[in-house]
């Protein structure tokens, strides 16, 4: 042990022992934050998967906040997924139990917090932190110390600007402790944590002062294998990819789908064949979470098995040591790719993975991924959503003493996110859905609309039925959401949307099971369509970001202001990788809007009549996106409140969001004439 991590550990006296002696030393994310953390300053730390952030933000803010016989809650632990909510309590367990903290876990899958004597410490999502701000918000009056677990997964969303929010409203607590006299200051100390943060230090600020950042690089060695899958044969090719495993003293591997329809297809497929037997399962979000947690137990105990998984398992739940992490297809960005082979060989010097491509275009994207130039286009930092308002102050008439909201308490939990006069137009919008009713001048209490949607939130049929969640902004099903419940024991193993039930079979966990129906209108309803062929669950594709899409056209040699012109009989074939969005953007502009539904990589290339020039005036581009703002919102993901927000603010969310000034940048292309010969490489892409 160095004399910098001895003195260290001598600035631990009750947190080296249980968090970090078992290791015998610090990690280098540890040494480079722990100090600034036990200084109490606001950090973002941003490290490898696997560096042990979760110990480096842990331990301090115990060692400061948490003395012996704490009382109340001190730490929240704010989780982007209540699948790591749960692997995380098992990891921190240990070292809580050994100092003899108790802890709570709220999720919307269980909730262990005692409202008379809360833990000191509690792990909770965003929308659980919102709930519980709603109905006991006296409990966080005390809280000193907040951790935002891997922010590169929040920011950027819906999700992440709801719980910039809820720090607002969590800071407003405090703030009203301390003029009541139940607290003695307002100060609360935070840590972000990510594995993927680009410029860390002002995304952060987004969501807490003055952070901190610390920035550690570096990765283990990659070992990639990139294969190709022929359609038709997709069993067969895994299958061969499985036999040399015995070589190579392999025995378990994750293979990552880019939908659920594809985890269930390649399970189903290689089930029962592989040298797994039948230690073969399926992960991903339509499983209930008791089944979900089922598969991660049985595959993290096996000791040889096969998961095949959608985006679920990029997060870092334990799941034990992995030999290889196996890829089908492309996901839709760098980090994804990144953070999916990062869940490989996590205690092995260096990671194995198999990237296998179906056509040209998922070969060239997975090699662009491959070759490390996934930091050359940044992810642009989105302006605040204000459906998350609508949202919120629906949350805040829960949390109000006399079910009511009042404009100058609104418009400061909205500063810096929000305008008094777009609170105000939001407001009266909402009355005049009824969702609100004025009470008094300025006092809005709950309307007719408001209570059905309250009442939705109890009442377990209603819920699946209805999009909205009372603490959500997020879409949480498609219409009315059917259980799927295993006969025998009764118990349910998965929620899927109505229009996946178009069959008599269902492919559902790499079985093909036989549905008998309970509720008999709905099977009246599914009869009336069936194909009379057992299908997997289905998936939309992945939207092709403007950043993903650089990412492509750099791999194929082409410069970043650079758009490949290819000229054919009937016209010319033009290049701009722009990704879905200003693609679509592009074609309306250009008079081909109904072509692009059909066309293939349409976030690539346009086809044109002529050599038209691409830009578009700031008006043009303005009532483009205006005309029919219902359609930019769908390819924005402006949350599931945005539709009640007063048409003059959704029209300006989208311009926003949008981002015209960028769009006329990325427009801003140097034709280069590409001559038939040297054209292959770009329309293999669209093969």
């Amino acid at each position: 042990m160095t004399d910098e991590a001895a003195r260290l550990r001598d600035r631990l006296p009750r947190t080296w022992s249980p968090f970090f002696a078992r290791y015998g030393n610090f990690r280098p994310a540890q040494l480079a934050a722990i100090p600034l953390i036990l200084d109490g300053k606001n950090v973002v730390l941003s490290a490898m998967t696997a560096g042990g952030k979760t110990s480096a933000a842990l331990a301090p803010l115990v060692e400061r906040h948490l003395p012996p016989g704490a009382a109340g809650l001190h730490i929240v632990y704010v989780s982007p997924t209540k699948a790591l909510t749960a692997d995380l309590i098992r990891r921190i367990s240990v070292p809580l139990d050994a100092m003899s903290i108790r802890y709570a876990v709220k999720t919307g899958d269980g909730d262990s917090l005692s409202r008379s004597n809360p833990a000191p410490l509690i792990v909770t999502t965003p929308e659980s932190l919102d709930s519980l701000l709603a109905s006991q918000a006296r409990l966080l009056v005390n809280v000193r110390a907040v951790v935002l677990d891997e922010l590169h997964l929040l920011d950027g969303t819906v999700r992440g600007d709801q719980l910039r929010a809820v720090l607002h409203r969590l800071r407003a607590v405090r703030r009203y402790a301390v003029q009541l006299g139940d607290a003695s200051d307002d100060a609360i100390q935070y840590v972000a944590l990510s594995a993927t943060l680009t410029d860390p230090a002002r995304r952060a600020a987004r969501y807490f002062p003055e952070p901190h950042p610390v920035t550690l690089a570096g990765s283990r060695p990659i070992r990639a294998n990139l294969l190709p899958m022929e359609e038709g044969a997709e069993a067969q090719t895994l299958l061969r990819y499985f036999e040399e495993f015995r070589a190579k003293n392999w025995r378990k591997a994750l293979v990552f789908c880019n939908s659920r329809a594809e985890v269930e297809r390649y399970a189903a497929a290689v089930r029962m064949r592989s040298p797994f037997g039948g230690a073969v399962y399926v992960h991903y979000s339509n499983l209930t979470a008791e089944r979900r947690k089922a598969v991660e137990t049985a595959f993290a105990g096996g000791s040889a098995a096969l998961c095949f998984a959608s985006s679920t398992l990029e997060l870092g739940i334990d799941i034990g040591d992995i030999d290889c992490v196996i890829q089908i297809g492309a996901p839709g960005s760098a980090a994804s790719f990144m953070q999916r082979i990062g869940r490989g060989g996590r205690r092995k010097s260096e990671a194995h993975t198999a990237l296998f491509y179906r056509n040209n275009y998922e070969q060239q994207l997975l090699q662009a991924y491959l070759s490390g130039n996934s930091g050359h286009t940044p992810t642009p930092i989105r302006p605040f959503l204000p459906s998350v308002a609508v949202q919120q102050i629906f949350s805040m008439i829960k949390q109000s003493p006399d079910a009511s909201v009042r404009l100058n308490p609104l418009a400061d939990v909205f500063e810096g996110l929000l305008s008094l006069r777009d609170l105000t137009a939001i407001v009266g919008h909402l009355n005049a859905l009824h969702y609100l009713r004025e009470v008094r001048p300025g006092t809005f209490g709950v309307g007719v609309e408001l209570n059905k949607l309250i009442d939705q939130q109890f009442n377990p049929y209603a819920k699946a039925r209805y999009r909205r969640s009372l603490y959500s902004n997020i879409q949480s099903g498609s219409g009315q959401q059917i259980a799927i419940l295993e006969e025998g024991t009764g118990q349910t193993v998965a929620h899927v949307d109505l229009e996946w039930l178009d069959a008599p079979n269902l492919i559902l966990e790499g079985h093909s099971i036989q549905l008998k129906w309970v509720d008999k209108d709905v099977e009246r309803r599914i009869q009336k369509r069936n194909t009379g062929q057992a299908k997997p669950f289905r998936a939309a594709r992945q939207l092709l970001s403007y950043e993903t899409a650089q990412l492509l056209k750099q791999s194929l040699g082409f410069a970043p202001d650079a758009a490949p012109l290819i000229r054919v009989e009937d016209g010319v074939m033009l290049f701009h990788f722009l990704g879905d969005l200003y693609a679509a953007a592009l074609a309306a502009l250009h008079g081909s809007d109904g072509w692009l539904q059909n066309a293939e990589r349409a976030g690539l290339w346009l086809w044109l009549p002529a050599n038209q020039p691409l830009q578009a005036t700031d008006a043009q581009i303005r009532h483009l996106l205006t005309n029919r703002y219902e359609r930019w919102e769908a390819l924005l993901n402006p949350g599931i409140y945005q539709d009640l927000l007063p048409p003059e603010l959704r029209e300006r969310s989208v311009i926003d969001q949008f981002d015209i000034g960028a769009f006329q940048r990325a427009c801003n292309l140097h034709i280069v004439n590409v001559p038939p010969e040297a054209a292959s490489a770009l329309l293999a892409l669209l093969e």
